[in-house]
Formats: structure tokens, C-alpha cells, sequence
């Protein structure tokens, strides 16, 4: 039987002994995730809105947007791992 903490269900101490901290990481990294999406696809809107502004024909300038949409995840990855490095 799970020893219950709370009103929550699913916050026990069973297991890790941790309690909510689990949950509370899986929020994090979701929360993460949305703001790099948020970033890249504002990063990919100005991207296409200068090269059109530079004289970039339409076809020309969906490429430069997604040039920076997939760079923009890539950065945050590569931070991400670096201060990892750091960090331990």
C-alpha cells in the first residue's frame, strides 16, 4: 500500500523517498523544452522577416528560417551539456 502525503494520489514516499521531487523535474524539463520552441520559432519568424527585408526572394527565404529554427535548439542542447560539465 503507498503511504499518501497529502490530498495528491500520486505524491508517496514509497520508491526514491523523494516524494514530489520527481514531478517537479519532469515539469522543469518540460517547461524547457516549450520556452526553445517558443525562442526558435520567434528566432525562425525573424529570420524569413530579414531575409525578406534583405531581398530574399519567397523561395529563398523559408531556408534561412529554418537554418536558425534548428539552430536555436542546437545552442540551448549545447549550453545545456556544457554546464552539466560544469556543474558535476
Amino acid at each position: 500500500m503507498k503511504k499518501r502525503i497529502g490530498s495528491h494520489p500520486r505524491v508517496h514516499t514509497e520508491g526514491d523517498g523523494r516524494g514530489g521531487l520527481r514531478e517537479s523535474v519532469v515539469a522543469i524539463v518540460l517547461l524547457s523544452i516549450v520556452l526553445v520552441t517558443v525562442v526558435a520559432l520567434l528566432a525562425a519568424v525573424g529570420a524569413g522577416k530579414l531575409a525578406r527585408m534583405d531581398g530574399a526572394t519567397y523561395p529563398a527565404a523559408p531556408p534561412r528560417a529554418a537554418t536558425t529554427f534548428a539552430a536555436v535548439p542546437t545552442l540551448a542542447t549545447t549550453t545545456a551539456a556544457a554546464l552539466a560539465t560544469v556543474r558535476t
